[in-house]
């Protein structure tokens, strides 16, 4: 009887953590989930550290994201940050489409690259919280000129005000200087 007792002691506790989610379910949005992202493993020591930062970040809540419907229904994006709003934000990166837009041999330094530039924004936004539009971070202008190219006056670049088109060129910048991504990360985002 006591045996008997003990097994649907058992069962009702367990029942109890399944019911409120304390067994069995995935967790979403805590610190570290980026960890198991497919992205992860193709990150270099540099890409783990800034993705690490824009997650602990203090301004600025980053919740990374990878695969999102943004993704799905954006075809020219491989990441993104969304406007901080609010406190909270997405930090998306679109690894399905890095991986099939990238042959084998680039798909870590593509994904290493969105890493970098959208942790540039990360750190553009912690600089001005609360604003919703981006503001460049005061990169000399002498630095982008080399990244014009990849903001043209077209596509997803068309018509952004002159201050977010400097935001873009830092983000460029950013992505061959992954040390100056994660130095603004610490000064701007704790």
């Amino acid at each position: 009887m006591k045996n008997v007792l003990k097994k649907y002691k058992f069962l009702i506790f367990k029942s109890f953590l399944i019911y409120f989610g304390f067994l069995g379910a995935k967790a979403q949005n805590y610190y570290g989930d980026y960890k198991s992202h497919k992205y992860y493993k193709y990150l270099d020591e540099i890409g783990k550290k800034i993705i690490d930062r824009v997650d602990n970040s203090k301004k600025i809540i980053y919740i990374p994201q990878e695969n999102t419907p943004f993704c799905k229904s954006n075809p020219d994006y491989w990441g993104y940050v969304n406007w901080p709003y609010e406190k909270v934000t997405e930090f998306g990166i679109c690894t399905y489409r890095i991986m099939k837009g990238s042959d084998y041999k680039n798909i870590s330094f593509n994904l290493n690259n969105v890493i970098r530039h959208e942790a540039m924004h990360s750190a553009q936004f912690c600089r001005f919280p609360g604003l919703i539009a981006l503001k460049p971070i005061g990169i000399e202008l002498n630095y982008l000129i080399p990244y014009k190219e990849f903001v043209p006056n077209e596509g997803i670049y068309k018509d952004i005000p002159y201050e977010q088109k400097i935001g873009e060129l830092e983000a460029y910048y950013g992505e061959d200087n992954p040390y100056l991504v994660l130095s603004k990360l610490n000064q701007f985002c704790y």
